[in-house]
């Protein structure tokens, strides 16, 4: 499903839509430990860009019910071993970036079958110890700052 869900987000589409103009020519991430001018860089992420017919392909093998192709207009969600291929998105409350990127989100994997429940939380519910640390969570959007030294991650 993390699959299907990478491939259902245009992750280019909210930086274009966030940034607007400022945007310029900027690429999503696709490495978290690494940035693109550095040596050891690799885009592995890049295997998952925005692709939502192969997203569909993929869901067809596993489940059940969902849309035949891609549709803004979806009104089917994906059974998968009996579940609905719902989630919940949690990102911290007042963050207008986060918002709007859930809103871009919400709509494209709803044109693939996957629903997102909003899940806006203050921000010391989501960093606090039932939040994030807990593991309570489907979907979490924060940020993450690094100095692009893989030593960052010592602690995650």
């Amino acid at each position: 499903m993390r699959e299907e869900i990478g491939l259902g987000i245009d992750r280019q589409e909210i930086v274009r839509t966030v940034y607007g103009e400022l945007a310029g020519n900027t690429k999503p991430m696709n490495n978290t430990v690494y940035y693109s001018t550095e040596a050891a860089y690799k885009p592995d992420f890049q295997r998952w860009n925005h692709n939502p017919a192969k997203a569909l392909e993929l869901l067809k093998k596993h489940c059940t019910g969902g849309p035949s192709s891609p549709d803004q207009s979806n009104s089917k969600i994906w059974q998968c071993s009996g579940l609905p291929a719902a989630f919940d998105w949690t990102w911290t409350a007042g963050n207008a970036v986060r918002a709007t990127s859930e809103q871009i989100v919400k709509a494209e994997l709803k044109s693939i079958g996957i629903q997102i429940n909003e899940k806006a939380l203050p921000a010391n519910v989501v960093f606090g110890a039932d939040g994030i640390p807990s593991g309570g969570f489907d979907i979490a959007e924060f940020a993450f700052i690094t100095t692009g030294d893989p030593g960052d991650f010592y602690d995650l």
